[in-house]
């Protein structure tokens, strides 16, 4: 199964992980190896994406979604 965030990241990036590596100057091997997306590429896949992939999206586990001002509901708050 493939991970949301890093197929957004690729998408963004232009689809393969080729393109995803040149985005972020390392082999598309690393890429191939990642059981999920080291923290520090989150920060620099958000960076380099000017903010269409957040690091939330990479890493749910680490950072949380920037707050919208809803509620749980999805009601304003």
């Amino acid at each position: 199964m493939t991970d949301p965030g890093l197929e957004k990241a690729r998408q963004a990036a232009g689809g393969r992980n080729a393109d995803l590596a040149r985005l972020l100057n390392i082999t598309p091997s690393a890429i191939s190896q990642w059981v999920q997306v080291p923290y520090r590429r989150a920060l620099q896949i958000e960076a380099r994406t000017a903010g269409r992939v957040t690091r939330a999206e990479l890493r749910p586990d680490l950072f949380s979604a920037p707050d919208t001002g809803e509620t749980e509901r999805g009601g304003p708050a």
